[in-house]
């Protein structure tokens, strides 16, 4: 509940307009985006199932999923503590959204 309402007031000082709209719409947004979270072991399953070589890595404080492509050259990571998508490789940006859309996740791309 904590995270939502931070979440929330985040989006809420981007907004502009009425202050009761703009809370409205950030609580909707915030419990949109907390209910649509997936488990990493989810995420994993949905990329794998396009084809993809999809490897999970933890240590040093991070939590990533490392995505291959069909040529498994290293395309991008997902960090998941942010859902960011970041690409190794310049033009990457397209893959990510094909296969986020495919996958049926919202990812950002950094």
């Amino acid at each position: 509940m904590k995270k939502i309402m931070k979440r929330a007031w985040e989006i809420y000082r981007t907004l502009e307009g009425d202050h009761i709209a703009k809370l409205s719409l950030a609580l909707k947004t915030a419990w949109r985006e907390a209910s649509s979270v997936e488990t990493p072991e989810e995420i994993i399953e949905k990329l794998r199932a396009q084809g993809l070589k999809v490897t999970r890595w933890t240590k040093y404080g991070h939590d990533r999923i490392y995505v291959k492509g069909f040529h498994y050259s290293k395309e991008y990571y997902i960090d998941l503590s942010t859902m960011t998508a970041h690409p190794n490789r310049p033009g990457c940006a397209s893959n990510i959204e094909s296969h986020a859309k495919k996958a049926g996740l919202s990812l950002k791309i950094a």
